[in-house]
Parts: structure tokens; sequence; C-alpha cells
């Protein structure tokens, strides 16, 4: 039954609205069996662990790292950057 509500068919509507004039820039759209959705990409805070940090750092730091309480959605991928650039630069 997935398999026949999961066709290509099911997708289209989606794939012609973002490929319009209409549609917004910057977005994600997830599409099958007659549902839409939109989709959007969150990351934490972060954790500036230093240039210097090990696998045992990223576990010993993972609940704070993973804790998505004040997550923002990243519009862009430079925003990650600028992020993490700016975090590097607090600890000079």
């Amino acid at each position: 039954e997935a398999e026949a509500l999961l066709t290509p068919e099911s997708v289209t509507p989606a794939v012609v609205f973002m490929s319009s004039d209409q549609a917004p820039s910057g977005q994600i759209i997830c599409a099958g069996a007659g549902v839409f959705a939109a989709a959007q990409v969150v990351e934490s805070p972060g954790k500036l662990l230093g240039l210097d940090a090990a696998a045992e750092d990223v576990a010993a730091n993972w609940e704070e790292i993973s804790d998505l309480t004040e997550a923002k959605p990243l519009g862009m991928g430079f925003e990650q950057s600028a992020k993490f650039f700016a975090l590097h630069n607090l600890k000079r």
C-alpha cells in the first residue's frame, strides 16, 4: 500500500510549485501520499571545544551540543559558518 501512495505523481505538485515564480526562496518542502509539509534545518547554539578537541571532548559535551532548546533555523549555509567564526572569536 505504501508503494502505491508514494509515487512520482504524488510529489509532482510540490515540484511544480517550488519551480515556479511564486515559490519562496530558501524553503524545503516534503511531499508524498498527497501530503505536503514544510521542513526546516535547525541547529543548536553550539559549544566551542577548540581546535584541539578530541572525540572524547565531543562525547563529554554531547548533552549541551545536542540540546535543541534554543535551536535556530539556518536559511543559508553561510549562516552556520558565520556562527562558528563568531563562537571561535569569543575565545580570543
